[in-house]
């Protein structure tokens, strides 16, 4: 069987994937792009626009049969776009979007995406309240079930410390990561006035292009690069540990041991740390060398799938004289050149972004959370069918949820021949089926009532309570008594219903079907 995506496979993508950042870092034209890298990746506040777009090539071979309602899913999801219009980021715990999600070429849905340092809320077109992330210590140990001081986000000092130490790494990095990374044979570059936020500025426009070979290519020669930049390693981790070692107060604000200040008399010193580091990646980088080169030879067949002539990635940015990005248009392709993933036969994905006012003073949209809000403990517990009554039953969402994702489609299988309590047949020819099973599967509340020696089942969806007693043939829908055909009996210590008495009270459907040499029991209904 022909190997696909080992991890030699993806660390190769991975690697690909910082043509995405920067098409190339060496000097060009007397534009220095490894510092247009590292202010990218100082950008701690501006204001933009960008778009994200996924296109799904799909064979329309493959549409030839497919039932219309699956046909209308596959042509929705196969176009995505996510549009924001708006994009206010005031610091690394301030920031605000506005925005749609568009797919296929008519559902559009408008939201915004607000932040604080305690909360994040969201507003989704056609719901009936916004969704109100706790953000604050106790937010999040209630979120996330661990404890306040695990779930704690550090403080503006320590976030403050923490930046400088990340704008230090980055600056050591430079020199060993970045300017080590190889530029694409297709690069342009050139003078040009392009708008940004409707304002006409005076921009260097940088365009490469690479196929799947040249990527291949490139990442090879990126590896090769930073094995033999021995001395420029050394300098990096040496760097690196000094950094490190340097920035005491955070390490102590993140409640860890400074391993740098380890009093134990057998613990390494920092010159023995920088040595065996740059053992340890040497080696790394070795082994990646002769892997690179084993992949090529052994599993050429699949590195000529993945890496053709057909996929490509093309990147283009626009430079100011700050060397800051204003303006970048990506687009990576990936068609293999088989039918490794039928019936898709591509996947391109595109983004558009522009910025400005890059690290200036930004203020993002203040967080106000109405009452009302559905919190984010409230969320995760929802049933599927509840998460549509979230929804205007007219807004786009819903129709999506509900008609395109069958959202308030709820079907509960038993399998004669594996389940531990199936559905039984009786000698009368009634199927009676385990309750508590049925009726939690189905997002009910099931109890007894010790005094009058029910057990009670309520459910949500229909806002309908049902009330059976052992040995009786009598079942209580809303204070109404119903006459079964078979009275509600414990088979193994589970209480078994009458199948069509328990689903005519909760608006369900049940059937048999056929599956080898068994059969499973159905029940469905659609709710919401």
């Amino acid at each position: 069987m022909k190997r696909f995506l080992t991890w030699r496979t993806g660390l190769a993508l991975m690697l690909a994937l910082v043509l995405v950042i920067a098409a190339g870092c060496q000097a060009v034209n007397g534009v220095n792009l490894n510092n247009v890298l590292k202010n990218t990746l100082k950008v701690t506040s501006m204001e933009g626009k960008q778009t994200l777009e996924l296109n799904l090539l799909v064979n329309e071979e493959a549409y030839e049969g497919l039932p219309q309602e699956e046909l209308a899913l596959i042509q929705l999801f196969s176009k995505l776009k996510v549009q924001l219009d708006d994009v206010k980021v005031q610091d690394a715990s301030n920031a605000s979007y506005k925005g749609k999600l568009i797919l296929g070429e008519k559902a559009s849905v408008g939201f915004s995406v607000k932040m604080s340092p305690k909360a994040l809320l969201l507003e989704i077109e056609g719901a009936k309240a916004p969704i109100a992330i706790d953000l604050t210590e106790a937010g999040l140990a209630e979120l996330t079930g661990l404890p306040v001081d695990a779930a704690a986000a550090p403080s503006a000092e320590v976030q403050a410390s923490i930046t400088e130490l990340g704008h230090k790494l980055i600056d050591s990095a430079g020199d060993f990561l970045i300017n080590n990374l190889p530029n694409p044979q297709k690069l342009s570059v050139e003078t040009v006035n392009e708008p940004i936020n409707g304002v006409s500025t005076s921009l260097v426009h940088v365009k490469a292009e690479l196929d799947g070979q040249a990527i291949w290519a490139w990442v090879k020669s990126y590896v090769d690069a930073l094995a033999a930049d021995k001395q420029g390693l050394e300098t990096f981790v040496t760097t690196i540990v000094t950094v490190l070692s340097e920035n005491k107060d955070v390490w102590a604000a993140l409640g860890e041991v400074n391993p740098f200040e380890d009093v134990n008399l057998d613990a390494a010193t920092k010159a023995e740390t920088i040595k065996e580091a740059v053992k340890e990646i040497t080696g790394l980088l070795l082994s990646l060398q002769e892997e690179l080169k084993a992949f090529e030879k052994e599993d050429k067949e699949t590195l000529d799938t993945i890496f053709n002539k057909e996929s490509s990635v093309k990147a283009e940015l626009f430079v100011d004289s700050k060397l800051d990005i204003r303006k970048q248009i990506v687009e990576a392709t990936f068609k293999p050149s088989d039918d490794l993933l039928y019936p898709i036969q591509g996947i391109v994905l595109r983004t558009v972004s522009e910025q400005w006012n890059v690290n200036g003073t930004v203020k993002s949209d203040e967080v106000v959370i109405p009452a009302g809000a559905i919190t984010g403990d409230q969320l995760f517990d929802l049933q599927a069918y509840e998460t549509l009554q979230l929804f205007d039953n007219k807004s786009v969402v819903y129709d999506l949820l509900k008609n395109k994702l069958q959202l308030g489609h709820q079907s509960v299988q038993i399998y004669s021949d594996y389940d531990y309590r199936p559905a039984i047949v009786t000698p009368q020819y009634v199927t009676i089926i385990p309750l508590r099973d049925v009726a939690e599967q189905l997002g009910g509340v099931v109890s007894y009532d010790s005094k009058t020696k029910q057990v009670k089942v309520v459910d949500k969806a229909t806002n309908t309570t049902l009330a059976f007693k052992e040995g009786s043939d009598i079942l209580n829908v809303n204070g109404k008594n119903v006459k079964m055909p078979f009275p509600a009996t414990v088979v193994n210590g589970t209480l078994y219903v009458p199948a069509r008495s328990f689903s005519t009270a909760v608006n369900a459907k049940i059937h048999w079907e056929s599956y080898g040499d068994g059969q499973v029991f159905v029940l469905e209904r659609e709710v919401g």
